[in-house]
């Protein structure tokens, strides 16, 4: 499929052709686009990702929308699951297991980055 001047488009330096999204940093970008590329209809050409069914400033901020909604999904379902840890194991042990859980991550990732 050729690029419809229309499409919104991903490019490694450029990052996406709306100015709309040109308002959050290159981190923000990255996370929609990873959002976009799990949910959305994409293609390579040129080495330029293109969203073509995503054209107009309507069909972005439906995204965002969305894009926002699935955060707060996320967010909810995470404090779900430590309510139900806490109402388990109650509050002290549940912060001493998250301490832990903190404790590992930190340690993997200074292992990976040495």
């Amino acid at each position: 499929m050729k690029n419809d001047k229309n499409s919104l488009t991903y490019d490694t330096k450029k990052l996406f052709n709306s100015n709309l999204l040109q308002q959050y940093d290159s981190d923000g970008q990255k996370g929609f686009l990873g959002y976009l590329l799990r949910n959305k209809n994409w293609e390579i050409e040129d080495n330029v990702i293109i969203f073509p069914d995503i054209n107009t400033k309507e069909d972005i901020n439906n995204i965002i929308k969305e894009y926002n909604l699935e955060h707060i999904k996320m967010k909810y379902a995470i404090q779900r699951e430590i309510l139900k840890e806490v109402s388990m194991f109650g509050i002290s042990e549940t912060e001493r297991m998250l301490k832990n859980k903190c404790k590992k991550i930190e340690h993997k990732y200074n292992k990976d980055v040495r």
